[in-house]
């Protein structure tokens, strides 16, 4: 049973974390935390929930968060209650970052209990190992490819990567037709849209961008594993998908193929839901197009699995069902 000492000690505790930890986002407080915070002078029986940010990535739209539950009457000789790696400082989130492995979540979280001495204030100690634990799986997530599997020449690549860029550059600035999907919400049924594509690589800084950009342009989303081999899964209305293939089709490739495609027929429902969010009920994969590191093809196999784009992310592969 928690005594006021050890209460006491407990809100102190919280209460120099909160400090510590003090940019936005940072220190998420569920509501029996904020409620024990401000009657500190009573022993709380619930159980006090807080998230912390573990790590945050300008490359990947979800973050690492840890959620920490504890339970007041033995904190001390037990210590932390449960912990949780999920992906947003969201309470309603319960989601773990789509980018890291089970194994990876499981160590971080190990490492972290690890760190527990009883009776003595160990929550410091262990959200700093649980963040240099995440720093460190995060860095071997290499955003940029350091290795040229195509053993070309320094020279040849450097000029092949100017020749790309340029010819890409003059797509993106050309007064191409511009193309306009216009959804009429007296419709009672929706074309959509899945593809695998297949690149032999997908480098150029600017293609990457025109990726993600043309996505958002046309209502799709998915995932773009860049580097070597180039994966790009997509979805949305059917007709954007033909539009986003066209434009891709347009830059230059040393190969590009469209190895696999879903179409599906869905009933509209009657919804008073903005444009975008009525198009988000329809999705498996995110609303918009994630860029996955080069060496995230595991990742990007598994979350496709989740989702039961096995077999659309296998023909990237050339392994059909």
């Amino acid at each position: 049973m928690s005594t006021l000492n050890d209460w006491e000690r407990l809100i102190d505790e919280i209460k120099a974390l909160e400090s510590i930890y003090s940019l936005d986002e940072e220190f998420i407080k569920s509501t029996e935390l904020c409620r024990a915070l401000q009657n500190k002078d009573i022993i709380s029986n619930e159980c006090l929930r807080f998230r912390i940010l573990l790590d945050k990535r300008t490359f990947y739209s979800d973050h690492i968060y840890m959620e920490i539950t504890i339970e007041p009457k033995n904190f001390y000789s037990s210590g932390i209650k449960d912990l949780k790696i999920v992906d947003s400082m969201d309470w309603e989130s319960n989601k773990a970052p789509f980018f890291l492995l089970d194994s990876q979540r499981d160590l971080i979280i190990q490492n972290t209990m690890d760190q527990f001495i009883p009776n003595f204030e160990s929550l410091f100690q262990q959200i700093t190992k649980a963040k240099e634990t995440t720093e460190s799986i995060m860095n071997e997530l290499t955003y940029f490819e350091n290795v040229d599997i195509t053993k070309k020449s320094d020279d040849t690549k450097i000029k092949e990567d100017i020749e790309d860029t340029n010819y890409t550059q003059d797509i993106f600035n050309s007064d191409d037709e511009q193309f306009e999907w216009n959804f009429c919400m007296n419709k009672t049924t929706l074309r959509w849209g899945q593809r695998a594509c297949y690149s032999h690589h997908i480098r150029n800084p600017i293609k990457r961008r025109l990726i993600q950009e043309w996505a958002h342009d046309l209502y799709l989303g998915g995932f773009c594993k860049i580097g070597y081999p180039g994966i790009i899964i997509v979805e949305g209305p059917e007709d954007c998908c033909l539009e986003y293939i066209r434009r891709l089709q347009r830059l230059r490739w040393k190969h590009f193929v469209v190895r696999g495609e879903i179409i599906e027929e869905f009933t509209l429902p009657r919804s008073n839901q903005p444009f975008r969010q009525l198009l988000d009920t329809f999705r498996k994969l995110p609303n918009h197009m994630i860029q996955l590191p080069p060496d995230a093809m595991k990742n990007l196999a598994h979350e496709c699995e989740k989702v039961g784009l096995k077999h659309l992310f296998l023909t990237t592969m050339k392994i059909y069902s």
